[in-house]
This record gives C-alpha cells, structure tokens and sequence, in this order.
C-alpha cells in the first residue's frame, strides 16, 4: 500500500517557469479564472495565489488529450 501523495501548492514564479510563460501570462489568466487549479489562500481583496501541483497535472494532461 502507497501513501497518498501530499498535495503541493507552488508559486506564480514557479508556475511560469513549469508552462515556459511570463510571469505576466500566469497573473493575468489567474485574475481571468483559466486555471482551475488556482487556490487564493488570501481574500478576494487582497489574494494570495497558489496553484496545486495535482490539478495542474490533470489540467495539463486534459488539455494534451483534447477536452
């Protein structure tokens, strides 16, 4: 028996970096609602954006084989 993967939140920076986008890229999608696996861990005031590295790869993989 495995143990269940922890689920780990990364950075815009890192985010970027991962797609090969501009930091620019990643905030303006966020604030547009295109990545579902955003989390704000802050307010809608001020928010504190994470994004969850198990959805991302669903997402990715989504996209990869067509919606």
């Amino acid at each position: 028996m495995t143990a269940p993967q922890a689920r780990r939140l990364i950075t815009a920076e890192e985010l970027a970096d991962l797609l090969a986008v501009s930091l620019t890229t990643v905030r303006r999608s966020t604030r547009r609602g295109e990545y579902p696996f955003a989390v704000n861990l802050g307010t809608p005031q001020r928010p504190r954006w994470r994004y969850d590295t198990q959805r991302l790869d669903r997402w990715i993989d989504s996209r990869r084989h067509g919606f």
